[in-house]
């Protein structure tokens, strides 16, 4: 039975959401005290990637806005890789049991585009979080991913950060200086192509035909006739 759906951007996404699973900033207090919030990070449409549109301007302003800061991860789009493409009749990641043989064609590489977005309160909240994400990627981050469902070990995938932007939220009612922080992310991967089964070959014949003149030709299997030292087949039956 061929296994469809592999389930690669599910895969791909869930390899940065545990990349990035460990962000925070940190707060000093009068008091000298170091305080360290952890920033959840979800996985949401576009459209949602902004954390404080959950709430009305009136939750916002009684005090919500101390869930800060969020984060939000987005898949935005995928590209052909030409550059990356390579012949598409290769067999890839072969099984074989007692009974079966497995395998799929070659892949086809796609460019896979995310968007993070974080909300923080402040530059200062906001710079913590830029030098976290933009000091790892020099110049990728290698992420190994189980990317099919018949791989023996696992893809190791580039991360690439195309850019970082940085925007204040239209919230003007607030007093507090609320940023959002996008990262640009490119995920060079691959869409994998269904799993074939077929089943093993346990046992094949050859028969050849042995003429003599004014006779009919007979057929016999391949492992009955020999070769002798001039080079005439000669049967063995």
């Amino acid at each position: 039975m061929a296994f469809y759906h592999h389930g690669t951007i599910r895969k791909y996404t869930g390899a940065i959401l545990q990349y990035f699973n460990d962000l925070e900033v940190q707060h000093k207090r009068n008091t000298g005290e170091l305080i360290t919030k952890q920033i959840p990070l979800k996985y949401s449409s576009r459209e949602k990637s902004r954390v404080l549109d959950e709430f009305t301007s009136e939750q916002i302003l009684e005090g919500n806005f101390n869930v800060l800061p969020r984060a939000n991860l987005s898949f935005i789009s995928l590209n052909r890789s030409e550059q990356r493409t390579t012949n598409k009749n290769n067999k890839i990641n072969p099984f074989k049991s007692d009974t079966t043989i497995q395998y799929s064609y070659n892949s086809v590489p796609y460019e896979f585009l995310y968007d993070i977005v974080v909300q923080c309160r402040g530059m200062n909240e906001a710079s913590q979080i830029i030098e976290q994400v933009g000091a790892n990627f020099n110049p990728n981050v290698a992420l190994d991913v189980w990317d099919a469902s018949n791989m023996t070990e696992a893809t190791r995938i580039p991360l690439l950060l195309q850019g970082i932007a940085v925007e204040g939220d239209e919230y003007d009612e607030l007093t507090s200086n609320i940023l959002n922080v996008t990262f640009s992310l490119s995920l060079i991967g691959s869409l994998y192509q269904p799993i074939k089964t077929m089943p093993r070959v346990k046992e094949f014949k050859i028969y050849m035909n042995e003429i003599l003149e004014d006779e009919e030709a007979t057929q016999k299997e391949m492992m009955e006739w020999d070769v002798d030292n001039d080079g005439v087949i000669e049967w063995l039956n």
